[in-house]
């Protein structure tokens, strides 16, 4: 695999992050306010305090995740100007993107692993409905999103204590960054394959008494899907080849993930605006 400087790597994540961010807002705006009208049309006549689509356990996860998104984006463009704020010393820029233990270089690193775990903790909410509520479905997601935060914490830690002398692939690095993307990709594989074998079986079955089928879910669930899966391949493969170009994946999946969530969100809210009584309006 082609390698990259650091300074290269992350002048393309400051124009790929921010062009993926302003697809996320646009994404994000729909979909927030198709919520709230549609959970204040199901809930009218209770008290107006109850029917905020903000104590909505997917509303809330989705407020979340755009917060730590857009913090994480904000960051990127902040190390911008922070790295040309002295240009005229020459190396200066590529001596900043090459210290990972820079403030904001660590924050950008704290606010992707919890974009990271709201993005897990939403995908396994949504087993949990399509599963009919059913605990021991998601007991081994549970469990590897329960192992992302300590690898997360551990890596930030570490990036807090890099020094000139070290490198982003050496063995201690090299711990925290793959026992991350190992429990974010068995979270994400887990509960895709889960949730798209029921959406297909509740497709037959109602195929089989002539109703429309959820084929149209399941293909934006999949594409949607599909979308984070192969950023997140790409995150460590990229990594086990001791690349840079992993800094632009590693950059890219936050706002990838709030993407590839708010496709199915938007999705359902749309195909299901006149049957608010399905259980899958919940995912």
């Amino acid at each position: 695999m082609p390698n990259v400087s650091p300074f290269a790597a992350n002048l393309a994540v400051v124009v790929l992050e921010s062009l993926l961010y302003g697809l996320y807002v646009s994404l994000a705006s729909c979909t927030l306010y198709v919520m709230m009208t549609r959970r204040r049309e199901r809930l009218n006549g209770t008290p107006r305090f109850y029917r905020s689509s903000l104590f909505s356990p997917v509303a809330l996860g989705a407020l979340a995740l755009f917060i730590t998104v857009t913090t994480h984006w904000l960051l990127t463009v902040a190390r911008l100007f922070l790295a040309f704020h002295h240009w005229e010393d020459g190396p200066g820029p590529r001596l900043f993107y090459s210290d990972f233990s820079h403030i904001t270089e660590v924050l950008k690193y704290g606010f992707c692993v919890g974009s990271l775990f709201i993005g897990d903790s939403l995908l396994i909410h949504r087993l949990w409905v399509v599963s009919g509520f059913r605990l021991r479905t998601i007991v081994f997601p549970i469990v590897t999103v329960t192992g992302l935060l300590p690898f997360g914490v551990g890596l930030t830690y570490q990036m807090s204590a890099y020094t000139s002398n070290d490198s982003m692939f050496q063995a201690s690095y090299r711990l925290w960054t793959t026992g991350l993307c190992i429990c974010c990709s068995c979270t994400a594989i887990y509960t895709t394959a889960f949730i798209w074998y029921k959406l297909w079986n509740l497709s037959r079955v109602l195929e089989s008494f002539g109703s429309r089928g959820l084929s149209n879910i399941i293909r934006i669930f999949a594409d949607s899907a599909a979308l984070y899966a192969t950023f997140g391949i790409f995150h460590l493969v990229s990594y086990q080849c001791s690349s840079n170009v992993q800094l632009i994946a590693l950059d890219c999946l936050p706002v990838i993930l709030g993407i590839s969530n708010l496709l199915v969100q938007i999705r359902l809210h749309w195909d299901l605006a006149q049957k608010p009584e399905s259980p899958t309006s919940l995912l």
